[in-house]
C-alpha cells in the first residue's frame, strides 16, 4: 500500500451531524481545502457527498428548468477534483497492485500465500494494520484504504461486523450480505425499522452468526438488534456500505483499460 497507515478516529470520538452545505465563497473553498488535506477522511467524505448531491440537483435542474444550485455550490462543482491522497487503486489482482493514477505505485510482484492469523481475536486497530499489509479491496470490499496508506477505521469495523453476523461469510454473495449492505446504505433506515417494528436492542453488544438465511431486511434488522447493534453504530457504517458496493463492482472489472467505478462515481 503506502508508506504510512493512519486509521481514522475510532467511532465515538466525534459527533456525526447532518451535512451542511457551503453558504458563501469562503465556506465553499474551506470545504474543498478540508477535502484535499492529506488524511482528512471526514473532510473527504464531506466533499464527495456535497459534490454528488449538487451533481444530482444539476441533472434535475436540466429536466425541470428550476435553479437550486447556489453560487457557493457552483464553486465546488467548478473546482472539484478527487484528492490525490484519497485515490484507491482502480485495478487489483492476485499478483500485486497497479493503478493508472497511483503516484505510490509499486511494481507488480507475486506474493506467496500465508496462513492467516486468528483475525477475529484481534482488536480493530491490529486488524487494520494486517489489512494494510495483506488486504485488497477484492478480499476486503468496503474497507476504505488509500494507495497512500490511510484507512478509515469505521469501514474496518463494518467489514468485521458483517463477517461475524453473516450466516455464509465465505460465500461470494449471500442474502444476508445483500440485505445488510442495503440496510446500511440508506441513512437512518435501521432506526426506522427498529421503531416501526418495535424491535428491542439488546443492551450488550455480542455479534453472533445469524442462525438462518434471512428473507427480508427486517429479519436482518431483528438479528442486529439481538446482537446489540445500536442505531448510532449502524449510522457509522454508512460509508462502509457505500464502498462495499463500489468495490463489488470494481472486482468485476476485466481490463485495466476499463475505467474503474470509483472514478465513474466520484468524478
Amino acid at each position: 500500500m503506502g508508506e504510512k497507515v493512519e486509521p481514522a478516529p475510532a467511532p465515538g470520538l466525534f459527533t456525526r451531524k447532518a451535512r451542511s452545505y457551503p453558504g458563501n465563497e469562503h465556506s465553499a473553498r474551506e470545504t474543498i481545502s478540508q477535502g484535499h488535506t492529506e488524511g482528512s477522511i471526514i473532510g473527504f467524505y464531506a466533499l464527495i457527498d456535497i459534490h454528488q448531491s449538487i451533481s444530482l440537483r444539476q441533472i434535475l435542474e436540466q429536466e425541470s428548468g428550476a435553479s437550486t444550485v447556489t453560487a457557493a455550490e457552483g464553486i465546488i462543482e467548478a473546482e472539484f477534483s478527487l484528492p490525490s491522497w484519497a485515490k484507491r487503486s482502480i485495478f487489483m489482482d492476485g499478483h500485486g497492485v497497479s493503478s493508472k493514477e497511483n503516484i505510490y505505485d509499486w511494481p507488480s510482484i507475486r506474493v506467496p500465500s500465508v496462513e492467516q492469523p486468528h483475525l477475529t481475536k484481534l482488536s480493530d486497530c491490529h486488524y487494520t494494520y494486517w489489512v494494510a499489509v495483506h488486504g485488497t479491496i477484492i478480499d476486503h470490499p468496503g474497507i476504505f484504504i488509500t494507495d497512500s496508506g490511510f484507512i478509515d477505521l469505521d469501514t474496518v469495523a463494518g467489514h468485521r461486523l458483517l463477517c461475524a453476523l453473516d450466516f455464509a461469510p465465505s460465500s461470494e454473495s449471500s442474502s444476508f450480505k445483500e440485505l445488510f449492505i442495503t440496510l446500511l446504505t440508506l441513512p437512518k433506515f435501521y432506526s426506522q425499522l427498529v421503531e416501526v417494528h418495535c424491535l428491542n436492542i439488546t443492551p450488550t453488544i455480542q455479534p453472533i452468526t445469524c442462525p438462518y438465511e434471512p428473507k427480508t431486511i427486517v429479519n436482518v434488522a431483528r438479528h442486529m438488534t439481538n446482537c446489540g447493534i445500536t442505531e448510532s453504530q449502524a449510522d457509522s457504517l454508512l460509508q462502509y456500505a457505500r464502498f462495499f458496493r463500489v468495490d463489488k463492482l470494481q472486482s468485476k472489472l476485466r481490463s485495466e483499460d476499463e475505467p474503474g467505478p470509483w472514478l465513474k462515481i466520484l468524478c
